[in-house]
Formats: structure tokens, sequence, C-alpha cells
């Protein structure tokens, strides 16, 4: 296989879910009906993070299905123009919390690096953080609200920058760049990022009117059309930006 095609990314993935798929790391083991590893294109353009798995995701062992996972497929892959085969998806956390309460910390720590892995083998060009509490895990730890931060454009300094952004992409420090076989340095990678409403908050705030088969104009559902019709923007302009240039930046 050809290192970095999209069956040396399945490949990579196989392997890392085969190191997680029995994991005992934290305590939501002992309560989780399958881990929720994530899906999806291995070689996607878009990386969708969410939070954790709900109840019919523990059920079936996927991300994002039920009610979440119809808006998803329908709206969501709608506005972007594909379809769930063609983006990847996953979630800071691989076992559902009980009650459907946030992660704590040790949770996320112990999954984060899975994320992680996942991302550098993904290698996305732009990461959709869906809910609160993925874009602050994403983000070094920070306390936003998704209410003042969906939307916004997180530009990582890759070297042809050219349209403006708050540089503070998604970060993977400390990873070798395996691409030049010349350059065996270390680089920390970067990744631009793009916050949105989380499916059920969008399920839980507005009232689907089935009379005129949509949700609310001026709603948080079509909010969030918008931010993704700007992510679908973003990454035309980066897969242009990108094309000859590698996606690294040097670690001081």
């Amino acid at each position: 296989m050809e290192p970095w095609s999209r069956e040396w990314k399945q490949h990579q993935l196989d392997l890392l879910y085969a190191a997680w798929e029995n994991c005992q790391g934290c305590e939501l083991h002992q309560t989780r009906k399958k881990l929720v590893f994530g899906e999806g294109n291995p070689d996607a353009d878009i990386l969708f993070i969410g939070e954790a798995p709900g109840e019919h995701e523990d059920k079936s062992g996927r991300p994002f299905v039920g009610d979440s996972g119809k808006l998803f497929d329908s709206m969501w892959c709608g506005a972007l123009g594909q379809s769930r085969e063609d983006i990847y998806i996953t979630n800071i956390v691989a076992c559902k919390p009980p009650k459907n309460r946030d992660p704590i910390a040790v949770e996320k720590d112990q999954c984060l690096p899975r994320v992680q892995e996942i991302i550098y083998i993904v290698d996305p060009l732009l990461i959709v953080s869906v809910g609160k509490f993925a874009l602050n895990t994403l983000t070094s730890g920070r306390s936003w609200g998704i209410e003042k931060q969906h939307g916004r454009m997180f530009s990582s300094p890759h070297p042809t920058i050219k349209v403006g952004g708050e540089h503070n992409g998604v970060e993977i420090p400390g990873r070798v760049f395996p691409r030049k076989e010349s350059d065996k340095s270390i680089h920390t990678l970067e990744y631009d990022l793009v916050p949105v409403f989380h499916t059920s908050y969008i399920l839980r705030t507005d009232s689907y009117d089935t009379n005129a088969n949509q949700f609310p104009k001026g709603g948080v559902a079509h909010q969030t059309l918008d931010d993704l019709q700007a992510v679908v923007k973003r990454v035309e302009q980066l897969k242009r930006e990108y094309k000859d240039i590698p996606r690294i930046v040097e670690r001081m």
C-alpha cells in the first residue's frame, strides 16, 4: 500500500480500532454496550468531532445515529453537498457517559489520544467540532460558549493563509511528519476548525414545522446550515492553498 493513500489510511484506522476496541482506561467501559470509534471516509477533507455517544450510538456502535443522525444525514450532509460516506465522524469520548452527562476530565484525557491519532491518520483539510464540549477540548481546554463561537473560523497559521481568522486551530504537537523522507524532524500539525451547534441541541431548541417541512427561519438549525456552507467555501480555498505545500508548522 502506498503510504497516505486511502487504503493505507483505512488500514491504519483498522489497526487503531483494534488497539482501542477493548479499552478499559476509564470507568465508562463498565456501562457501555459498544465502543463508538468513528466511521467514514479515511481520506476525508472534513472531519466531524462530537462530544460522546448517546443511547442510540451506544447500541449501534456508530456515531450520530437516531434523531441526531437523521438531522446529520439529511440537513448537514446536504448543506455540504456530500454524503456520510464522504466525510469522517468521531467523538471526543468513545463510550457513553451515564445519563448523557458531559464526559469528565479523566474520561476525556483517556480518550483524547485516540482522537488525535484519528486526526493524524485522516489528515483532513478542516475539522468541524460539534457542540461546546468538543470545541473546548480541541482548543486546549478553553471554556467558550457555543452560542458566541459557532461558525467562527479558527485558522491555523499555515504558510499560505490568505483569509483572516483566529489563529487558534487544532494542534497535534510533537508528531513526526512522514511525507518527506529527507525530513524526520518533529512538527506541530495544525488544522483549521469551525465549531457548530450540536445536533441534539438543535433538536431540543428548534421546533420542526411539519406543515412547512422545515425548521423555523432564524433558528439554530438555519444558523448551522449557514456555518456549514462557510465550511464548504473554506475547504475549497484550502484545497487551492495546500495544492503544493505540506500542511506543517515547524515546532519552535
